[in-house]
């Protein structure tokens, strides 16, 4: 069975490897251009954005789709004629409305 908690750590820190890349890069051109003031602030603004960026992956702030992963994964390890699976989620408890959205997933050979 594939471990999404690997897959998805393993992403997390090779992103932020590459981030940490372009900022070295970005604070090395920073001060290569110091007396350009208008490059300098530009170059200030893309730091603290990719700083931004690497919070937003550490903090993985979206739904923990691992774990609903891992529950579709047993429940067809448990009955291999399974077709599909409905998910109902709710943003607000006893909400009426509903999206629907559709997804047919292809198997990988």
């Amino acid at each position: 069975m594939t471990d999404y908690i690997i897959i998805d750590n393993s992403l997390e820190k090779k992103s932020l490897f590459l981030l940490e890349g372009v900022l070295v890069e970005l604070e090395r051109l920073k001060l290569d251009r110091i007396t350009e003031l208008q490059l300098y602030r530009v170059f200030e603004n893309l730091i603290l954005e990719i700083g931004k960026i690497e919070t937003c992956i550490a903090e993985n702030p979206r739904f923990d789709w691992v774990s609903l992963q891992n529950e579709i994964d047993e429940l067809y390890a448990n009955d291999k004629n399974l077709n599909g699976v409905v998910i109902q989620m709710d943003w607000k408890e006893g909400a009426n409305n509903r999206a629907i959205i559709k997804r047919q997933i292809l198997r990988r050979k």
